[in-house]
């Protein structure tokens, strides 16, 4: 089985034409040559299959990428993607995937007794916090 967004249309050929000439690295569609070798260590677990595959060479690569993708609608795609695993959420939520404005109460996301095992380790190896910016948990006192 094939992953795509389907709520989604497909990027065209005229759509990525920008994005071709925006970037140094190779911007591969759906059917073009070294798609399927790109996209074959994408994610092991999944056959994906992306709209796009930018094969970025810089940071300006990225970013050119990164204002693509802006323009494609992909924060709509992840939010619609996030919205319907929503049933299968329960009281867990992956910290990667959270919004900074979600981070504030990391003891709720962990849970009482895994955020008290982590505050410990902090506290054995990071006593001064300097590893806060990330979901920050703050060592035991």
């Amino acid at each position: 089985m094939i992953f795509t967004d389907s709520s989604l249309p497909p990027v065209l050929p005229e759509d990525a034409a920008a994005l071709v000439t925006a970037v140094a690295g190779s911007v591969l569609l759906p059917g073009d040559a070294g798609y399927d070798d790109e996209r074959a260590v994408f994610n092991l677990n999944h056959d994906l299959a992306p709209a796009v595959i930018v094969v970025a060479e810089s940071a300006a690569d990225v970013q050119a990428t990164v204002a693509f993708a802006a323009g494609q609608q992909l924060k709509k795609s992840v939010a619609v993607l996030l919205d319907g695993m929503e049933p299968w959420q329960g009281d867990r939520r992956l910290v990667n995937n959270l919004a900074p404005e979600e981070a504030t109460d990391a003891a709720a996301i962990y849970g009482p007794e895994r955020y008290e095992r982590l505050t410990a380790v902090k506290k054995t190896y990071d006593p001064a916090n300097m590893f806060r910016i990330n979901h920050n948990v703050v060592p035991a006192t």
